[in-house]
């Protein structure tokens, strides 16, 4: 047998004279990296040691394959005193026992239900943007799909109970904690100092602004009994099998947090991304519209209808492909295990990183080309397993991606019949990889009404 092969370091000189670009985005070096060792290679943050992937076998193996061999690591705890225990912070039984408890509140019946309320809402966002289109002003892609999608989720989980004043609160204090948590990561050595500064009080007090909303909403919604056929409703009336009882306020409080954080980002981002492709590839933004225009019979969209949209789900996936929104996934092993022909040794977080193992030009035949069409039925069936998941993979595959994928081909289509779109500075979109994967320039865009509406 084979002596097992160990990840090769890359120096951290070589990491720490390049900190203020690595931090923007480090992206670019981590490829850098792996191109350099096969794939795989250790880095250094401060004290903390950890591997770096793009082989899509290991991938497999650790989130699928050998999945009870592995937990997230200290960075995503990192999250918890913010964002809560939730599906995506906790792991174990408990996460097990959650996940049994909220998947129902994902079905297509409840995604049915839900269909509604994101039609409504896009079509007051159209409305908005018409108006601003009528004047001729740019917009800025990124924060109007934060928008949009933000009222989609808040109205999905909350119903009625969120204001946008509050909505604006909480919009803005979750921007700061997500800063102030990627700083800590990617400079962990700066951490005291932001404490001697004042930072973590200032936002551990915008973890107290959205709190008292939050709780406030249950109370309001407990004590009046109201259904609103939202995803409160289901948090409240779950209950766990084995006890009969429901989750507690701090548990739908985290449950309901981490689903708003994570339920809207990823798609405004993935959106925005979306919406750039389309603008360079008019050719491409027809066939959306045709297919729009056979699925709709010129009548509004409903759940049934938005399901027949194929064409824009494969422009969704491709987009996804090329600017995956959840970028880079960590684990950590709980005992010693190989892959690969590698040694994986246990306590040291391993960071798989989807955006490069979704442009390995083996898996992905010219990766910086956009095309649909990698993702016909027949393509997908022949996709090396893990050579693309967006959305996470093996038993915690994320449990909003039907209703991630309906909001985003309703968007899609609701926009790209009513608007063309010009994307409006002279330099290309660079990446912004916070926790998702943001544009820098936050894409500016110039909207016209479109003139007619026949089918394209």
């Amino acid at each position: 047998m084979s002596e097992l092969k160990t990840a090769k370091r890359i120096p951290i000189l070589r990491i720490l004279t390049r900190l203020r670009k690595f931090s923007q985005n480090p992206i670019p070096f981590m490829q850098q990296f792996l191109d350099e060792t096969d794939g795989l290679c250790e880095i250094s943050l401060g004290m903390q040691k950890m591997y770096l992937t793009r082989k899509h076998e290991i991938a497999r193996h650790i989130l699928q394959q050998n999945h009870r061999n592995y937990i997230k690591s200290k960075i995503v705890t990192e999250f918890t005193p913010y964002i809560g225990h939730g599906l995506l912070t906790v792991d174990g039984a408990y996460w097990r026992r959650q996940r049994r408890l909220l998947q129902p509140g994902f079905h297509k019946a409840k995604l049915q239900q839900l269909t509604e309320i994101m039609l409504s809402e896009t079509e007051d966002f159209m409305q908005e943007l018409a108006t601003t289109a009528d004047r001729g002003e740019p917009i800025l892609m990124a924060k109007e799909m934060m928008e949009v999608t933000m009222k989609v989720v808040a109205r999905g989980l909350f119903g009625s109970g969120l204001n946008d004043e509050d909505l604006g609160q909480i919009d803005r204090a979750l921007t700061e904690v997500q800063q102030h948590l990627v700083t800590i990561v990617r400079k962990p050595m700066v951490k005291p100092l932001l404490h001697l500064l004042g930072k973590e009080r200032k936002v551990q007090s915008y973890i107290k602004d959205i709190d008292a909303i939050i709780y406030g909403i249950v109370a309001e919604r407990r004590a009046s009994g109201e259904q609103q056929g939202d995803l409160l409703d289901m948090l409240l009336d779950s209950r766990y099998e084995d006890t009969g009882l429901g989750m507690t306020d701090k548990q739908i409080r985290d449950e309901s947090l981490i689903f708003f954080v994570a339920g809207h980002e990823t798609s405004a981002n993935a959106l925005t991304w979306v919406f750039y492709l389309l603008s360079k590839h008019p050719e491409v933004l027809q066939k959306v519209r045709a297919e729009v225009d056979t699925v709709s019979q010129g009548g509004a969209l409903d759940f049934d209808k938005v399901n027949q949209l194929h064409y824009i789900k494969q422009v969704l996936m491709e987009g996804m492909r090329m600017y995956p929104p959840a970028w880079i996934v960590d684990r950590v092993a709980l005992e010693d295990d190989q892959v690969a022909g590698y040694k994986l040794p246990k306590d040291i977080p391993v960071n798989l990183l989807i955006y490069g193992i979704h442009h390995d030009p083996e898996l992905w035949p010219e990766p910086q080309k956009f095309d649909p069409d990698r993702f016909t039925p027949e393509k997908i069936k022949q996709q090396v397993k893990f050579s693309y998941f967006p959305f996470g993979g093996g038993p915690r595959l994320c449990i909003g991606q039907g209703f991630a994928m309906l909001e985003m081909q309703i968007i899609v289509a609701e926009l790209a019949n009513r608007f063309d779109f010009s994307y409006a500075d002279e330099s290309e979109p660079e990446l912004f990889p916070l926790v998702t994967l943001r544009p820098l320039n936050n894409m500016p865009m110039l909207i016209t009404n479109r003139t007619e509406h026949e089918p394209a």
